[in-house]
């Protein structure tokens, strides 16, 4: 009950407070999974001690003595965290509480002395789990990658007996409660479904979890379980496909677009500071970008880019300003599926930054615009040099490893 008790309690913790952590942490994920273990040789230990105890009765006298095993599979749940280890994988730990297996188990004894006796009982195993984890990524499609994965750690096995009911010679016997400790591992192959913020994973598992030796009280037979296994969960933290969002921010800028048919150049990028916004901005321009923000939102995309072009004219020249609102109408041009001005936009960012001497976040987001518009665009060379620019310049792990992801896909295919 206590190790049920702390497991428990443990998942519940984190579960709270992983979100926040996450947030702190920024390219840390988050996961959580359910998960089932099928019962494998979990009775083995128990049927060999039924076994014996049948062949002793009949051998004392009992016209005959038989038994029957039920065992139901093990089911709960982790949660963990994981960090991406730069061109390694992702290391983190995870917390874990498993109900079951469970063991039904029925001796029926036929003594002609004292006439058939029954015994029934039932074991409920539960284990509480603390991993250190491995996971690594390969990309398959799009949206899919596979992901092997290793973790080793301790595992806190408890054992409730209950009979249900003894008659005649097993009147008054018992079954023990017992606990015991040692070391779990398992080996995963999974594979998952990327979306906007989260992955969807599907698992099948082999686990080793700590053996259970017989004690001299004989209350509980020698347990050795390993098993295969399934789970399903999510991991937040992380996001598919062609995500190209570096971080959140407000876009605050303004220029005329460079409408160029095609951008397939790596632009370089001054290795300055980032230009300090200027303060006396005209009275409507925050106003101009909070319309446009709003119509964005609402998908009325033509109202929005008038509005982004409306606040680009309350700014003075060479404003650094000026490449986030470019970078913002390149994706107005992007939601539209309009790659040849989105490309224009992107590249207009990317060469104001150049020459004002200014690196914000949105010219890494002009960069990952560029090359997911080329991409769709078919001109696949020149989306990984703008990717691999982006890969330079982004200092946010979660996205190395969007960019990473994409970059293996796309070399793949060129």
């Amino acid at each position: 009950m206590t190790n049920t008790i702390r497991g428990i309690s443990v998942i519940f913790i984190l579960a709270v407070f992983a979100p926040g952590i996450l947030a702190a942490e920024g390219g840390t994920k988050f996961f959580a999974e359910l998960e089932m273990f099928m019962p494998g040789q979990v009775a083995d230990g128990e049927e060999a001690d039924l076994k014996n105890t049948a062949r002793a009765f009949v051998a004392g006298g009992s016209n005959s003595a038989a038994y029957t095993i039920e065992a139901a599979p093990a089911a709960g749940g982790r949660v963990g965290l994981l960090y991406p280890i730069q061109d390694i994988g992702d290391m983190g730990l995870s917390i874990g509480y498993l109900a079951g297996p469970s063991l039904d188990v029925k001796f029926v004894d036929n003594d002609p002395g004292i006439g058939i006796s029954n015994f029934d009982y039932t074991r409920d195993l539960s284990f509480v789990r603390a991993l250190g984890e491995f996971r690594k990524e390969y990309q398959m499609a799009d949206n899919w990658t596979f992901y092997p994965a290793f973790g080793v750690g301790m595992a806190f096995g408890s054992n409730k007996g209950k009979v249900a009911r003894a008659t005649n010679y097993f009147a008054g016997d018992t079954v023990e409660s017992k606990s015991w400790s040692g070391v779990t591992w398992e080996a995963t192959a999974g594979f998952a479904y990327k979306m906007e913020k989260t992955d969807l994973n599907f698992a099948v598992r082999y686990a080793g979890f700590p053996q259970f030796k017989e004690d001299a009280a004989k209350s509980l037979s020698k347990i050795d379980w390993s098993t295969i296994g399934f789970s399903i969960g999510l991991t937040f933290g992380t996001g598919g496909g062609s995500s190209y969002s570096d971080k959140a921010y407000r876009p605050t800028a303004r220029t005329e677009e460079y409408d160029q048919d095609d951008t397939s150049m790596d632009v370089p990028v001054a290795a300055t500071e980032p230009v300090a916004a200027e303060t006396d901005d005209a009275e409507g321009y925050e106003g101009h970008i909070e319309y446009a923000e709003d119509y964005f939102s609402q998908g009325n995309y033509e109202k929005a880019l008038g509005e982004y072009s409306s606040a680009m004219k309350a700014l003075p020249e060479n404003d650094e300003r000026i490449i986030s609102v470019l970078e913002r109408k390149g994706m107005v041009f992007t939601k539209q599926k309009n790659y040849q001005r989105a490309k224009g936009a992107y590249a207009s960012a990317i060469n104001v930054s150049k020459n004002i001497g200014a690196n914000p976040p949105a010219v890494v987001n002009s960069y990952l615009g560029l090359a997911y518009a080329l991409e769709k665009s078919g001109n696949t060379a020149s989306a990984i040099k703008n990717y691999e620019r982006a890969l330079q310049l982004t200092t946010t792990p979660a996205t190395k490893e969007k960019v990473r992801r994409i970059l293996q896909r796309l070399k793949r295919k060129n």
